[in-house]
Order: structure tokens, then sequence, then C-alpha cells
């Protein structure tokens, strides 16, 4: 009882609030009603009363150039919807990127408090392994999977698959903090990495999908060393993981899935009847009327309403198919933020990603520690899966992907790592030792 009592009184009762607030919001996000808002809402007031506490702004320069970045973002929009009529669908825009305010207060309260990065690990490979099992749940019960995504989760299809392709990501960046834990430390983010990597599957969710080469791929270039020197054991692991994978994933769904998406754009170019090809005609119809939209102008872009006109009018006209005009963003951010805010809107899109991924590549390059590196590698993951989830979605047009986002690239930037951790013990004893002395 002393010793949780000694525990407990080594920080503040905030800190380990703001503890608990990271290790649940993997999971909370998808799961819980407004599990993610609240959380999210918590950190960003927090945050905000410790700014008025302490009167100062504890963030380092890397952490306030992200801020910049996301809150550039949202000016861009607020520019946009004072220029172009101060219309209702683009204050809408507005209010959720205000976001971004409560995710640089959020960084205010991270970059006081420090919090170790156990919260973030635990709550990434949790998460993971909740987000699989449901995902298996779902599997079972059979009929639609995505109808029974809506039925049991917070998050639509589409988002589901993206939180599976991420969860499954940072969970592989995660065994260089669980390596301590031997020898049973592996197995909660490898069942992480299976469970999430089978959900994210059945999610049929193509668009982030995309993002899994590309992640095994970095995943493998920062391993290679520790690959190469244990290759035995790595050849073993990889085909023991592949086998789980491929006897509980149901390949036919990639293939079917893959399949689908080849006759569809084969249809589409071919031009053949449009209704054998609704998914890929639908998507590409509304890019061509964000890019139609941000033409009209081209600087700071005509808002959010314009692309709607824009989409309804070339239905009418036979230019699109119908359900072009039946959603309310084009379903790329990259054509979101050019149909939306012009030459200025794709611009500011691009510090977005490429701002914090220069970041976090720094930081992999200028420490050699292992431990050191794994927090920036999951930055530099999150960016990754981002970028491309917004080549054939908008992530920023919805509350959980913009929360998600901002929240999951201030993480690795202020949490404490545990060399960090132990550098600060052994100076602490050295300095007790050197008072005793005296």
């Amino acid at each position: 009882m002393m010793q949780i009592k000694k525990i407990f009184s080594s920080h503040p009762p905030d800190y380990w609030l703001l503890g608990l607030l990271i290790l649940l919001y993997p999971t909370a996000v998808w799961l819980v009603p407004s599990g993610g808002s609240s959380i999210f809402n918590i950190l960003g007031l927090g945050g905000l009363l410790c700014w008025l506490t302490i009167r100062k702004w504890p963030c380092d320069q890397q952490t306030n150039i992200v801020i910049i970045t996301l809150l550039l973002y949202m000016t861009v929009t607020a520019i946009s919807w004072l220029v172009n009529g101060m219309e209702d669908a683009a204050y809408k825009l507005l209010r959720r990127h205000m976001l971004f305010i409560l995710a640089a207060f959020g960084a205010v309260w991270l970059a006081w408090r420090k919090p170790g990065e156990e919260y973030y690990w635990w709550g990434v490979t949790i998460g993971a392994n909740f987000i699989g099992l449901t995902g298996c749940y779902i599997f079972f019960l059979g009929d639609s999977f995505r109808a029974n995504i809506n039925n049991l989760t917070q998050v639509n299809p589409i988002v589901f698959g993206q939180l599976c392709v991420l969860l499954f990501t940072l969970t592989s960046a995660s065994f260089t903090y669980f390596y301590r834990f031997k020898p049973w430390g592996f197995l909660l983010p490898t069942s992480g990495l299976i469970l999430s990597l089978v959900a994210a599957i059945g999610s049929e969710t193509r668009g982030a999908w995309l993002a899994l080469p590309v992640v095994l791929i970095i995943t493998i270039f920062h391993y290679r060393k520790a690959l190469v020197n244990n290759f035995g054991k790595s050849l073993i692991s990889i085909i023991v993981f592949f086998t789980l994978f491929f006897s509980f994933s149901g390949w036919q769904i990639v293939e079917k899935r893959l399949k689908d998406a080849t006759e569809e754009i084969n249809t589409y170019f071919e031009e053949k009847n449009i209704n054998d090809s609704i998914s890929v005609r639908t998507r590409i119809d509304m890019w061509k009327a964000a890019f139609e939209s941000g033409k009209r102008s081209i600087i700071i872009g005509p808002g959010k309403d314009e692309f709607q006109r824009v989409a309804k009018d070339g239905v009418e006209k036979g230019l699109y198919i119908e359900s072009a005009a039946s959603h309310h963003f084009p379903h790329s951010e990259l054509a979101t933020a050019f149909g939306y805010h012009g030459i200025i809107g794709i611009t500011v899109l691009l510090f977005v990603f490429l701002t914090p991924s220069i970041i976090f590549i720094t930081k992999i390059r200028n420490s050699s520690i292992p431990e050191k590196q794994s927090l920036p590698l999951a930055g530099l993951m999150t960016v990754v899966c981002f970028a491309i989830f917004s080549l054939t979605d908008s992530p920023f047009e919805q509350r959980p992907t913009i929360m998600i986002f901002s929240l999951l690239i201030l993480l690795p930037l202020n949490l404490k790592t545990m060399s960090h951790i132990k550098n600060e013990s052994k100076q602490k004893r050295l300095t007790q030792s050197h008072s005793i002395k005296q």
C-alpha cells in the first residue's frame, strides 16, 4: 500500500489523468459514443487551464511548427468562408477545423507534464487488439461487414478501415518498447498486428489498404539491421505471421475488391455502362467537380458550397453520374483542398503533411538509440498513413479523423522516452549522492 502511495505521489494528479486519457484514446475514439470527442475536449480544455495557470507557452520549437501548420489550414478555411459569403456548409467545415485549436492547447498540457511513452504504446496496442477483435466478431456475425460496423462502432466503415490500418502501423513501431518485457513482451503487439490487419481487410476499405505496402517498406527499412542480425528469428516470425493472417483474414476479400476495382476502372475508361463502375465513377466525377469548382476562384477557392453546386449542375447536364452530387465532400483531401480553397488550400495541405514528416525524419536520423527513434517513427507513419488516406478520402472533413491526426502527430513530440527517464533517474541519484558527500 505504501508503495502504491509512493508511486502516485511521484507526480501531480493531472499527470495521471493525462496518462489515462492517452491510454484510452485509441480505443475510445471508435468504440465509445462520443468517446473520442470527450477525451479530445478534456485534453484541449485541460491544456487551456494549464496555459492560464502557468502563464507561459511550454511547447518546444518543433511542436510549435506543427501547431502553426494545423492552424494555418484552419485559417485558410476561415478566410475562404469570409470571402465567399459565409455560407452554411463552409461554416460547418470551419467549426470542424477549429478542433485544431483544441489540439494546440492539448499540446500545452502534454509539453508541461511530459507523460511517459508507456501510455502511448499500451494505448496503441490495446486499441489494435480491441479493434481487431471487434472486426473478428463482425466476421463471426456474417451478413454485411460494413453494415455491422455501422451498428457496432461509432465510425463509418471507411474510417474504421483507416483506423485498423493506422493502429496496425503504430503497433509495428511498438516492438522496441515491448522488447524490454522479455520473454512474453512481443505477444500483445503481435496479436495486435494480426487482429488489426484482419479487421482492416474485412472493412473492404481499398483506399486504406494503399498505405500498407508503404508502411511495410518503411518498417523493413527502419529495422533492417535488427532483421539481418536476427535473420532466422525474423524469417520464422514472418512465416508464422502471414500464415495466421491468411488463415483468418479471408484473402478472397482482397482478391475480390482488387478485381472489382480493376474492372470498374477498365469499364470507366472504355466508356461502357456507367452503372457497372459506380464506385470508381462516383469518385472520379466528384474529383472533376472539385477541380472545376477550384478553377472558378483559383487563388483562395470558391468555398465548399460552390463544389456542391458544381456537382449538382454537372449531374443535371449529364456530365457526372447522379451519385456524384449525393456526397457532401469530394472524397479526396487533395481535391477538397483545391476545390474549396484553390491553390492556397492545396499548398497549405502539403505543408500539413510535409512539415511534421521532415521533423520526424530529422529526429530519427539524429539519434542512434532505438528507444529514442520509436516515437518519431510512429509520428512519421501517422503522417504517411493520412497522406495516403487523403488520396481517396477527405480526413479533414470529418471530426474523428481530424482529432486522431492532430493528436497522434503531437503526442510523439511531447512524451518522455524510457531512455530519457532513465537518464533523469541516474542524474537524480548522482545529485543525491553528491549532496550526501558534502
